[in-house]
């Protein structure tokens, strides 16, 4: 049997693959760049978490840096609720009212300007470190001050030798002027300390280096001396962080300024007792940021320079107040010196700085040494103040701007509440809170010791002076039929005549009175009217009941609105500070 040769099939063995396929590439170059791609966005994820927590950590600290700030200056503001039964808040002084010495020193001032512009608001006010009642931190402020050479370099009285180390070039004082104002993105904080010298000064003949009263217990034995010492060459602000004012004397009585002479402000100015002190901060003239001039065509009313005029007024432009750049330039010849245009003369800019510049600086007073040191935040979109309307919401209370227009409110623009255009920044609808002083006064040069008054540039009252034609607004006059609607202001000669371009009053409008028991007339003669509400008074056939008219200032609220120039992230501090005692 024929079988066939055994044929053995084997497959070809082909040799091992170097490498990959095509696809096999294509699928493992991609997978390689997705997670390249997806580390990368890790990585830019985590690098921007990194830099927005930073941002945030940053504004964080800034936040709380002028939070901290706030709050301190107006722990320490100087001007408190008096202990009055039924005053809550601080109240403006008021003519011929009893001043309250340990709680109404210094002053607190702030300017709405427009209510809707939440940019141009102005916060000043006195504080004294030494104030344990809201916190009991007791601090020293610093600043620069300078040796003088004359009249006498070894004068214990230096300014420089207020911390006890002459030569170091360092002053110090519990006690400041503080102002807070926006311009240009930056919030701006300025100091200026108060003389609170070792030596006092001398109390028998004209000293060096003059302050206020430099001794007695509520300075009234110790009254202003003028100075023989030169005016000061230099540029004051320059070599001094203290707050003064620049004294004008008229020589030969032609009714027009002589001689210049530099007045430190000390810690006695704080004291608005009538009489304590000649030259009280009270008094708006003697303060930072208010108009000193005298010589015509202004008058010496003390209006706080917080605008610059250009072309003749017709445009204008907010800047707070001078900020340090300008003031420590040597063209800034104020408060140690004069010159023919003083800064403070509103119009005076116009020739230089038309039309506002970008850098928010006035030209003039550019490249000053020390600019920025009073810059407090950047990046600032707005600083807005608020008041606590009691009235409004039904009484039950808000926050408003001041001025406001809102239905009901004490804090409204009413006859009753001033807007003067005689004090205030703009010349008309100034919108302002002013603590006064007693012996102020709007319509003539301001004198601490003269009886040329009037009332506060703003003061809230629970019932308008002023009839509205729905109360029965009146002064007190015999055998008078009244009702329960009657409003009884013994104390103001015409009420009908009151305006705020004329305040007709004759003493003041602090309390009201209403019947409370009417059983015929009032009497032949005027009652001696008490001054404690809830008090009463027999008048003839009418009984009457004291009420206390102001509405004091409760609380404010401080928003600042700022972005970090880096990421341009928000940010909002919210300071609410209550007057309330």
């Amino acid at each position: 049997m024929f079988r066939p040769p055994h044929i053995s099939l084997r497959r070809a063995i082909r040799p091992a693959r170097g490498g990959f396929t095509l696809v096999e590439m294509l699928v493992a170059t991609t997978l390689v760049v997705m997670m390249l791609m997806l580390f990368a966005q890790i990585f830019g994820d985590t690098v921007r978490i990194m830099r927005n927590q930073q941002a945030l950590s940053q504004n964080d600290q800034k936040a709380r840096s002028v939070d901290s700030q706030l709050r301190v200056d107006l722990e320490k503001a100087t001007f408190r609720q008096v202990r009055d039964k039924g005053v809550f808040g601080i109240t403006p002084l008021r003519p011929s009212w009893p001043v309250d010495a340990e709680r109404q020193r210094g002053y607190f001032y702030f300017s709405e300007n427009d209510p809707n512009d939440p940019t141009d608001d102005v916060l000043q006010f006195t504080i004294d470190m030494r104030l344990t009642h809201r916190n009991s931190d007791v601090g020293t402020l610093r600043g620069k001050a300078t040796r003088l050479g004359t009249p006498n370099a070894n004068e214990p009285n230096q300014p420089d030798n207020d911390d006890g180390i002459m030569g170091n070039g360092v002053g110090e004082s519990p006690a400041a002027e503080v102002s807070y104002f926006l311009r240009g993105g930056n919030l701006y904080r300025r100091t200026l300390l108060l003389r609170n010298p070792p030596t006092p000064a001398t109390t028998s003949a004209p000293g060096p280096f003059p302050i206020q009263p430099g001794s007695g217990a509520d300075g009234a034995t110790v009254l202003f001396q003028s100075a023989s010492s030169p005016v000061y060459p230099n540029n004051f602000w320059e070599d001094f962080d203290y707050s003064a004012w620049n004294r004008q004397i008229d020589q030969d009585g032609d009714n027009m300024v002589d001689e210049y002479q530099v007045m430190f402000n000390g810690v006695d100015s704080l004291q608005n007792v009538v009489g304590a002190t000649s030259h009280p901060l009270g008094i708006p003239y003697y303060r930072y940021g208010h108009m000193p001039l005298r010589m015509p065509p202004v008058p010496t009313i003390g209006r706080p320079m917080e605008f610059v005029f250009y072309n003749s007024g017709a445009n204008t432009k907010f800047i707070g107040r001078f900020v340090q750049e300008e003031t420590s330039s040597t063209a800034f010849d104020w408060p140690a010196g004069f010159s023919t245009n003083n800064p403070y003369y509103r119009t005076y800019p116009a020739t230089v700085d038309a039309p506002p510049q970008q850098d928010d600086i006035l030209d003039l007073f550019a490249g000053g040494d020390r600019a920025g040191e009073d810059l407090l935040l950047s990046g600032v979109e707005s600083f807005d103040l608020e008041v606590w309307d009691p009235g409004l919401n039904s009484s039950t209370g808000g926050w408003a701007d001041l001025g406001h227009d809102l239905t009901g409110g004490q804090f409204r623009d009413t006859s009753g509440n001033f807007t003067h255009s005689q004090y205030g920044p703009r010349n008309s609808d100034n919108w302002l809170f002013d603590t006064w002083h007693p012996r102020a006064s709007l319509f003539s040069t301001f004198n601490a010791t003269t009886n040329v008054t009037n009332q506060p540039p703003w003061r809230a009252t629970t019932v308008s002076a002023v009839p509205s034609g729905s109360n029965d607004v009146r002064t007190w006059s015999p055998n008078s039929s009244v009702t329960t609607s009657t409003y009884l202001f013994p104390r103001i000669s015409n009420p009908s005549g009151f305006s705020a371009t004329n305040p007709n009053l004759a003493d003041d409008d602090s309390y009201f009175y209403q019947p409370v028991f009417i059983n015929g007339n009032t009497g032949t003669r005027q009652p001696d009217w008490p001054r404690e509400p809830g008090a009463t008074v027999i008048d003839g056939g009418v009984i009457w009941q004291c009420f206390d008219n102001r509405v004091g200032l409760q609380a404010i609220k401080i928003t600042v609105r700022f972005r970090d120039p880096g990421n341009g992230s928000p940010r909002q501090v919210s300071v609410i500070h209550s007057f309330v005692e």
